[in-house]
């Protein structure tokens, strides 16, 4: 008995010593009973960081409603009787040859990516669709489901657009403009597609289109351009936010500042505050213009100033400056 004991110990050192983590298989099971029982912390702990926002969806669906429960129990069983495809530290979970789950490998242990889920789930998506979706998780209020439609270096203007859709006629304009999403023109891996009064750009990225709100915003020049003072700027950018032209807007303003074009125009409820935004930009006077060097400060009335920098010959508006002056 003591030789078996003995024996039996050795081969679990070997396991041990091997690093036995669990199978992807584990960790599903693991994370689908965190969700059942409403065990965010567990859930969150047999996930990627970047599915936390998902575990707390995935726990309220199931707590709503009884047949919510029942359905979520049905997929996980499907999932569980479903192909594993391992690749390195991702594996991917597939039923009838579509993937249904991804997982990563982080510090030797299998993790449910549910976020990488979504992404992988939404390759095929035409850019019109791929802009109505995000559209639509950006009224949700969603961060995490509209970075996915976004190029990496456009997730920051996620956050400014749910902000700006924190006011209930901008969200209402917004929810317009979703609406009636137009069809892309496609060029190659280009594609073009009318948003409101704007256009949006895509670029397909790992054979998914994505939006990319930094071409968006240099895809069109200004049919106007004339930067040679801060007035005559600032004029020109009013008309083009008051039409709802994004990328005709954000040719006036610095480059880090592109992101907030989008939030003066959501600001602008109605025709009559578009008219009275124009008005008082055209009606500034010269003696509320103060130049010091290559930056400007201009005042718009006792509630608004602009700053604005000269760049390479031209003067551009900082609206990140402008914000941080305001507050």
């Amino acid at each position: 008995m003591k030789k078996f004991l003995m024996m039996l110990g050795g081969i679990c050192s070997l396991f041990i010593f091997a690093g036995c983590s669990e199978s992807p298989m584990d960790a599903v099971e693991e994370w689908s009973n965190a969700i059942i029982l409403g065990d965010e912390a567990k859930a969150n702990e047999m996930s990627t960081e970047d599915s936390e926002f998902f575990n707390q969806v995935w726990i309220a669906y199931v707590k709503s409603d009884p047949e919510h429960l029942i359905a979520f129990k049905e997929l996980i069983d499907k999932i569980e009787a479903g192909e594993v495809v391992i690749d390195g530290d991702r594996a991917e979970i597939k039923v009838d040859g579509k993937v249904q789950l991804v997982l990563k490998k982080v510090d030797k242990k299998w993790l449910v990516d549910l976020a990488g889920t979504e992404a992988v789930k939404e390759n095929g998506y035409s850019p019109a669709e791929v802009v109505a979706k995000w559209g639509e998780a950006i009224i949700a209020g969603n961060k995490a489901r509209a970075d996915i439609y976004v190029t990496s270096g456009s997730k920051a203007v996620n956050n400014n657009f749910i902000q700006a859709c924190n006011d209930a006629a901008a969200k209402a304009r917004f929810e317009a403009a979703v609406a009636a999403v137009g069809e892309a023109e496609i060029n190659g891996d280009t594609a073009t597609v009318r948003f409101g009064e704007s256009a949006l750009t895509l670029k397909k990225v790992n054979g998914n289109w994505v939006i990319d709100f930094m071409a968006t915003a240099s895809a069109h020049a200004p049919a106007r351009k004339d930067y040679s003072s801060p007035k005559v700027v600032l004029v020109q950018w009013g008309d083009f936010v008051a039409a709802e032209s994004t990328s005709d807007a954000a040719q006036f303003v610095t480059e880090d500042s592109i992101v907030l074009v989008g939030i003066y125009i959501l600001n602008l409820q109605n025709e009559e505050q578009k008219t009275e935004f124009k008005n008082k930009l055209a009606g500034i006077s010269d003696n509320n213009i103060v130049i010091n060097g290559n930056t400007a400060e201009v005042k718009v009335d006792d509630n608004t100033r602009f700053v604005l920098r000269k760049i390479n010959g031209k003067w551009l508006i900082d609206l990140t400056a402008t914000m941080d002056m305001e507050e």
